[in-house]
């Protein structure tokens, strides 16, 4: 008989508490791209035992599973959520995420490569997975581009979702700006006058007309 929670151990990623002994799965991964580091890999990399590995993720989905988990997580919650629940809505709020962003990118490279990787991957079993986590993080921007246009910071005629692509499509440009090697103040510059430009001040200029 399995011991209770086995399942749970077998498909969850170590909590953030936990000994990160499997830390150098999206090390990696990032590397060798999504899906391509095997168990032997990770195992020797990490200075587990490879059954230590395949108990807790017994075959290859599971192991790029739980690697994409901790990049929604990271992207989602870390960056998004929290900076969300930081201030204010609306357009500050957007540009507190891709800040934010920015500001953590030296520190999860690994995570980030992983992210871009996975964003063109469409010939991969993955590429389901992507569309979800895409779909999630419009939905975490739509609800700031709603406020915006009850501030009177964007156009109440910009359709909320096309406007969260452009803001994921941002977060992409962030990512890309940072892994070229350019200045945070640079990143932070363009981000303002991006999100300025999209929704502040071309609105703002055909109200004062």
């Amino acid at each position: 008989m399995r011991p209770p929670g086995a399942d749970r151990a077998r498909n969850a990623w170590p909590a953030p508490s936990a000994p990160p002994r499997y830390a150098t799965a999206p090390c990696r991964s990032s590397r060798q791209g999504i899906g391509h580091a095997n168990h032997s890999q990770v195992a020797e990399e990490a200075g587990v035992s490879l059954p230590t590995l395949f108990y807790h993720y017994p075959d290859h989905a599971s192991l790029t599973k739980a690697v994409l988990t901790k990049v929604t997580h990271f992207l989602l919650d870390t960056i998004g959520r929290s900076a969300i629940e930081e201030g204010s809505g609306g357009i500050e709020a957007i540009e507190r995420i891709l800040i934010r962003l920015a500001g953590s990118l030296d520190a999860h490279r690994d995570l980030v490569a992983i992210w871009l990787d996975w964003s063109t991957a469409r010939s991969s079993e993955t590429w389901t997975d992507y569309l979800a986590f895409n779909d999630d993080a419009r939905k975490l921007v739509e609800p700031l581009v709603a406020q915006a246009q009850i501030d009177g910071e964007a156009d109440p005629a910009l359709d909320v979702s096309a406007a969260s692509r452009v803001v994921v499509g941002m977060a992409h440009m962030v990512a890309q700006m940072n892994l070229t090697a350019r200045p945070f103040s640079e990143i932070e510059t363009a981000v303002h006058r991006l999100t300025e430009g999209y929704f502040g001040s071309r609105w703002q200029g055909e109200r004062k007309k």
